[in-house]
């Protein structure tokens, strides 16, 4: 998402959502002055979450739902892979060389922001500061503790929504992927979502208040227009 000088600015913002790491050092030269933004999750559930929301989704009527077992097998391998490459390019360094007419120096490119979806839960309002703060975005308000004031269309709190179970909801077992396996081989991945997080405990990715409301908070970052999701 290309910055602006302040959150309120009105001019035009692009805005970019979804899985774009693939092409994410392109994206960079084309917009060295971006903020980069990731949300990361414990990637167990997520992985679980994953298939059976890919196995609910209408299929071709004369194919019928995609197999299990491809499913398991697809999704763990693109999640895993996926995984590592989110992690190797958060973690890079932020500074590089770049010529300018005096010569050469080393200066920012790309803002890349990583946060946990466990602190978004409990703490929509400090994490949304953290964006904030490492995106470079202002209201040109602090509070005593010299913290970014977030803008008045920011949600500070997670809206209360009727929760509802799952019609099809399968266990990595029953999915035949070996959770202790799959553990192991994303080790330095949870580590590293353990370093960004705050609260350190388990992130169960579902369908619920928070998730929508990450959304609707993205939505109010990039337009500074509130919309229920």
């Amino acid at each position: 998402m290309k910055k602006n000088e302040t959150a309120g600015c009105t001019a035009p913002r692009l805005f970019i959502k979804g899985h774009f790491l693939w092409a994410a050092n392109e994206l960079e030269r084309r917009y060295p002055d971006a903020s980069f933004l990731t949300v990361v999750r414990e990637p167990t559930s997520r992985i679980r979450s994953g298939i059976n929301f890919m196995r609910v989704q209408p299929p071709e009527p004369a194919m019928g739902p995609a197999p299990w077992m491809w499913l398991s097998t697809w999704v763990r391998r693109c999640e895993v892979d996926y995984c590592n490459i989110e992690m190797e390019w958060y973690s890079r360094g932020q500074l590089r060389k770049k010529s300018d007419d005096a010569g050469s120096s080393t200066v920012p490119i790309a803002t890349r922001c990583a946060v946990s979806f466990d602190d978004f839960k409990a703490d929509i309002e400090m994490t949304m500061k953290k964006v904030y703060t490492e995106c470079g975005l202002t209201t040109g308000s602090y509070d005593s503790g010299n913290q970014v004031v977030l803008p008045p269309h920011m949600p500070h709190e997670h809206t209360k929504r009727r929760r509802s179970g799952y019609a099809v909801d399968k266990s990595l077992e029953d999915l035949g992927i070996d959770e202790d396996e799959l553990k192991v081989e994303l080790g330095d991945y949870i580590a590293w979502c353990k370093s960004i997080s705050t609260s350190h405990s388990t992130i169960m990715v579902e369908n619920n208040a928070a998730e929508q409301d990450y959304c609707r908070s993205l939505h109010v970052l990039a337009t500074g227009k509130d919309t229920e999701y």
